[in-house]
């Protein structure tokens, strides 16, 4: 399974849809950019399924964010939430 997982909200969805798996993040990362071609797009970020500590399953954590802003496209800085609420593929 692939360590880092994005996903993305659209206008008029109710949940996330998935947008790829990747093996590395700079991959992930620049599926976040491209992302922002689709102006349905809103959000898209990255999660980061961690299994180093196999005693207490995956781990997630979002690693990189982007979102629609005033209709600019965007990666969003500061403390990262999941906003998007999608599991691994």
């Amino acid at each position: 399974m692939a360590r880092f997982h994005v996903s993305a909200a659209r206008v008029g969805d109710n949940k996330a849809s998935p947008e790829g798996s990747f093996d590395n993040l700079d991959s992930a990362r620049d599926r976040l950019v491209e992302l922002g071609n689709d102006p349905a797009c809103l959000i898209a970020e990255v999660a980061d399924y961690d299994a180093s500590d196999k005693a207490h399953g995956w781990t997630k954590k979002i690693v990189a964010q982007y979102d629609r802003q005033s209709g600019s496209w965007g990666e969003v800085g500061g403390a990262l939430i999941d906003r998007t609420h999608a599991g691994a593929q």
